[in-house]
């Protein structure tokens, strides 16, 4: 028989009531949200959730085995399965089978560590621990191997690659990490205060970044090795209220009850005010001089509507949360358009369709692209162990090859003719111990570069320039050759041809060339996004051109207007598919592959025309439907267009990125790039997160190896990343089952707030119902993609916070399997 049925509420600081129905022992079967969307869960006995009825009907079903492991998890309106096996010693799962049936094997040792994984491509990665369990060696399929050494309180030591090239790191008394040793013999200096917070880092060239906090552990301050200090303010909830720019420039922020956002007040004195509905959603975007932006949902929580004053966009997703349809209204600034998805049952998409055609993928065993077709034709794709792309061939013809080191830097990108093996041409490259690129080989010669102690490019040299570019840098990162003078917000103000003005907001407002004294403005929403761009001749205050831009709700360019020429784009997530004119008649289709800023083909005026990138992703050449090149580019170091012979004219050269000619900048999403003066002129809004104190530096001045797809973070292309979803393989649907679980638990119960014990029961929970291994590589793929991809290593309160967490996560973990999850956690956090 079932426990009775217990009722509870549960009240946010707004006021807003969400109910439960739960058992005797405090399990939730059931909750209905403020907005009346009710969630039901069905256990059996032993409180394990047997069904899980969503709001919007989606089904999800478990089976266990006598031990309460699970066995099976389905989504019922997809008819997907994952499976488990297990092993009867320490009770960990030995096998995961895929809704498409492709199996993951994990072997233990008589400890319980994994000694090896099997993919589904039936590729082994094998490791060694010594005595006290810990991880000596990662052999990859590849039979190239990581080394690991500790010290007697098996704290890291050393890590060596396969190119046997070592980081080294000491520790204080307290165990923080004092020193941090590349493979160049550099070191960077950690010291904390006395609460073991990180209050100051010395980098190799001895420049000095200073914290403070206040009582709460809250960053105050932060002086940069130039001593140019900002600063920041918190309530009495530790929300952060201002922040202080070295110039004195105040952003600052409002809250309601419930921490959400309501309102930020800009240092210009735009203030944006966001709104809310009853379960945190946002509902509302309100800018000055902009309009409203306003957004919708479905009962699964899935934005549907989208709506700005310059565009529409209405979204439908199936009943796993997948997106199957977009549509734009047909607004005057926007054509009508409808594009839909569908996909396997691992989620991954099967076709994408739109007005001008349809798109079709398949993949193999590790879910990986193996071919698209597409009306520009059918592109294959093929990848080596170590899922690194080995070859592409394209459907003209021309091929590409990629060869790797055992550190996976890619070392040459080949593009040929397919028949002939007549080369298109190649991107060869040779790299430094710590990773830096010192040359690339290409059809017009050899590049060398160098590169000072705090991997910041001081030179580059090219066939197309008689004499090489040097750089030199201020301490933050702002170049100091070039005649450059720079505030003390690190905005450039004069350098040899040009003065630079900027608003209170930090966006560059007007050029002027200095010879002349003809200058270029530029303007922007309250968001800081580039509106218009004018351009005037000395004294004239009647532009003599004039080029506009217009964006949707999702911060995407949807329109442009320049030199007499109106061009609108639909987009395919990030990526531009359709590009239509002033008039809403389509002009060209673009085909991309499965990573971002990776255009393969463009469709315009009757011809099909396909791309060929370098190591860095520029665009080096443009062959047509038989494979003849009929263009070409040539980049300086920081991407100034050296060359670009042919007649055939596209968007996307340097990094990807579509270039301006209009402005001369780069259009990097959520800023733009001037190669010229190789900065953004934008601040980087996330750039504080990162601990990157010069929000104006292009990709930390090492544009030879790092690009900036979004404009928001640098990153090293050609690197086999995976998805938080692929890191935890197959196992994820277990792994975000139990995480709703325990996330409605601590709903009911009141301590959502408490993140320690989130994070404790979330992976006692998941190592026990989808096996230590995915509660391990959940909890670790999880504080990974925090503390990387959006930066929080840089941020001594968030790497703090993570330090924590993942001690929650190992204490959940280890949690005996006779004791109840919640008891452990609760009792310790």
């Amino acid at each position: 028989t079932q426990p009775p049925i217990v009722q509870a509420t549960y009240k946010d600081a707004k006021g807003q009531t969400t109910t439960f129905e739960t058992d005797t022992i405090g399990r939730v079967t059931k909750q209905v949200d403020p907005l009346n969307r009710t969630t039901t869960i069905q256990r059996d006995p032993q409180g394990n959730p047997l069904t899980i009825t969503r709001p919007n009907n989606a089904i999800t079903t478990m089976t266990y085995d006598l031990r309460g492991n699970l066995l099976t998890s389905t989504e019922q309106a997809i008819a997907a399965t994952t499976s488990f096996t297990y092993e009867p010693v320490f009770n960990q799962v030995t096998r995961i089978t895929d809704p498409k049936g492709n199996q993951t094997n994990i072997t233990y040792d008589v400890k319980g560590n994994p000694l090896t994984i099997t993919d589904a491509d039936n590729k082994v990665t094998t490791f060694t621990y010594n005595a006290q369990g810990l991880l000596l060696t990662s052999t990859d399929p590849t039979l190239h191997e990581i080394r690991f050494t500790y010290d007697v309180l098996g704290r890291l030591l050393t890590t060596t690659d396969p190119l046997n090239r070592t980081t080294t790191l000491t520790y204080d008394a307290a165990g923080n990490v004092a020193t941090s040793k590349d493979a160049l013999d550099r070191i960077t200096t950690f010291q904390y205060d006395a609460k073991n917070r990180l209050k100051k880092v010395i980098d190799p060239l001895l420049g000095e970044t200073i914290y403070t906090y206040d009582g709460n552990g809250n960053l105050l301050t932060v002086k940069d090795a130039k001593n140019q200090t900002t600063t920041f303010a918190y309530d009495d909830r530790n929300r952060l209220l201002s922040t202080t720019d070295p110039l004195g420039k105040v952003e600052a922020y409002e809250y309601d009850g419930n921490d959400n956002l309501t309102k930020r007040i800009t240092p210009k004195l735009d203030q944006i005010v966001f709104a809310y509905d009853s379960v945190n959603q946002l509902l509302s975007k309100t800018l000055p001089g902009s309009g409203v932006t306003s957004y919708q949902y479905d009962v699964a929580g899935n934005v549907t509507n989208v709506t700005d004053p310059d565009s529409v966009l209405a979204m439908t997703y199936d009943l796993a949360n997948r997106l199957t349809t977009v549509k734009t209204d047909g607004s005057p600034n926007q054509p009508a358009v409808t594009l839909a998805y569908t996909y396997d049952k691992n989620g991954n998409r099967l076709t994408a369709t739109d007005p001008a055609g349809t798109n079709s993928y398949s993949y193999d065993p590790l879910n990986r692209l193996a071919s698209l077709a597409s009306p520009a034709g059918s592109t294959t794709f093929t990848y080596d162990a170590l899922s690194r792309r080995t070859a592409m061939t394209l459907p003209n013809g021309t091929s590409t090859t990629y060869t790797y080191d055992p550190a996976s830097q890619v070392t040459n990108i080949l593009h040929q003719l397919t028949a002939t093996s007549a080369q298109i041409n190649q991107a060869a490259y040779a790299y430094n111990n710590v990773g830096n690129r010192t040359s690339l080989t290409d059809k017009r010669g050899s590049q060398t570069f160098g590169y000072d102690t705090l991997d910041r490019l001081t030179s580059a040299s090219h066939p197309l320039l008689g004499t090489p570019q040097a750089f030199a840098y201020d301490p933050v990162g702002n170049r100091t050759t070039g005649g450059t003078v720079v505030n003390a917000g690190n905005q450039l103000t004069a350098d040899a041809t040009h003065s630079y003005q900027y608003d209170d907001n930090g966006n560059l407002t007007r050029k002027t060339l200095l010879a002349t004294g003809n200058f270029t403005t530029y303007t922007y929403d309250a968001e800081n996004r580039l509106t218009k761009v004018e351009e005037f001749v000395a004294g004239a205050s009647t532009p003599t051109a004039t080029s506009t831009y217009r964006y949707d709700g999702l911060g995407r360019r949807i329109e442009k207007v320049a030199n007499g020429q109106t061009r609108r784009y639909i987009y395919d997530g990030e990526d531009i598919l359709l590009e239509y004119d002033g008039v809403n008649v389509l002009q060209a289709r673009y085909t991309h592959g499965p990573g971002i800023d990776e255009p393969i083909a463009v469709t315009k005026g009757g011809a099909t025309y396909f791309y060929h990138q370098d190591g860095l992703g520029s665009m080096t050449d443009l062959t047509d439907s038989s494979g003849a090149t009929v263009k070409s580019y040539s980049y300086d170091a920081y991407g100034n267009i050296l060359e670009s012979p042919g007649t055939v004219e596209q968007p996307y050269t340097y990094t990807g990125h579509e270039f301006d000619t209009e402005s001369g900048l780069y259009q990097a999403r959520a800023r733009f790039y001037d190669s010229v003066a190789v900065r953004f002129f934008q601040k980087d809004s996330r750039g504080l997160v990162r601990g990157e104190w010069n929000l104006y530096q292009y990709v930390l001045n090492n544009p030879v190896n790092l690009d900036d797809p979004l404009g928001e973070f640098p990153r090293r292309p050609h690197r086999p990343i995976r998805p938080l979803n692929d890191t935890i393989g197959p196992a994820y649907a277990c792994v975000t089952r139990v995480r709703d679980d325990v996330w409605i638990q601590a709903g009911s119960q009141g301590w959502r707030n408490n993140d320690k014990r989130v994070h404790c029961v979330v992976s006692c929970e998941v190592g026990k119902q989808c096996g230590t291994g995915a509660g391990f590589s959940a909890g670790a793929a999880r504080e990974a993609y925090q503390l990387t991809m959006k930066g929080y290593i840089f941020d001594p309160a968030q790497r703090r916070d993570s330090v924590l967490d993942e001690k929650a996560n190992i204490f959940g973990l280890t949690c005996p399997l006779a004791q109840d999850c919640y008891q452990r956690c609760i009792a310790r956090y």
